[in-house]
């Protein structure tokens, strides 16, 4: 990985640290929905949210739905996430294989929605920004050539880059997800917020590292919600299988 890359990534990490917090203050207002887990082929009440055990009442059986287990799909390698398009969506490779499986044509899928807002499009590029007489990308080609004072003010540059812009996405993150939410329930989506976490890396000493929580935009969305979803066209997205820090969230 080039140094640019690492920088790249560093502030891509400060930025999605933001919209986690971000999240969890949107769990906090809108509320969560956190007794949605799944199973393989586990039946699941439309009209009762709680994991039924396999066997339905009467009173539930026209309405059950069955929520796809991710762990037989995880195994799919990663590549690198590349933000859709405005008015466009995709899905990671784990979820875009459960959708390929015809076994799944009827079933729902428990999914993380994440949701890209309009300001993130307008937003100067982080290479474009002028700092200390140079923009963020001629300083990073000077540090390429091996220029340490460079690799510095890169650096410096990155974090007021970061400083200057990250509040007003935040709050752009913030709001997409609420308006979004709204949007696509009026349209029938079962959407809510729903609470995750991941492990506390601030420390090394794995023995009492800790877990910081946060809510997500989620949803049960069938075979056919996720083929053919109604984007917003200033808006893109992408989909997965809802993870905590160990993994996929399963039974």
């Amino acid at each position: 990985m080039s140094s640019w890359s690492r920088l790249s990534c560093r502030s891509l990490i400060g930025i999605f640290l933001c919209f986690s917090i971000c999240m969890f203050l949107i769990g906090c207002t809108a509320g969560t929905r956190s007794d949605i887990t799944t199973g393989t082929n586990q039946p699941v009440s439309s009209a009762v949210p709680e994991i039924s055990d396999g066997s339905p009442t009467p009173d539930t059986q026209q309405d059950v739905l069955v929520i796809v287990d991710p762990v037989p799909y995880a195994t799919v390698p990663i590549l690198d996430y590349i933000m859709p398009d405005p008015g466009t969506f995709f899905c990671m490779q784990e979820l875009n294989q459960a959708i390929q499986d015809s076994a799944n044509n009827d079933a729902y899928f428990f999914v993380d929605i994440s949701i890209i807002p309009p300001e993130r499009y307008s937003l100067l590029p982080e290479e474009d920004y002028l700092y200390a007489g140079r923009t963020l990308g001629e300083w990073q080609s000077l540090a390429d050539q091996g220029d340490a004072d460079a690799y510095k003010t890169a650096l410096a540059g990155i974090d007021e880059y970061n400083a200057l812009f990250i509040p007003d996405l935040e709050k752009a993150f913030d709001d997409t997800n609420i308006s979004e939410c709204a949007r696509l329930k009026e349209l029938g989506y079962d959407v809510f917020f729903y609470d995750t976490w991941q492990y506390d890396f601030s420390t090394d000493d794995y023995a009492t590292m800790g877990k910081i929580y946060t809510s997500i935009l989620a949803g049960v969305l069938s075979h056919d919600q996720l083929v053919h979803f109604d984007a917003n066209p200033e808006c893109g997205y992408s989909f997965n299988f809802v993870e905590n820090g160990d993994g996929f969230v399963v039974r």
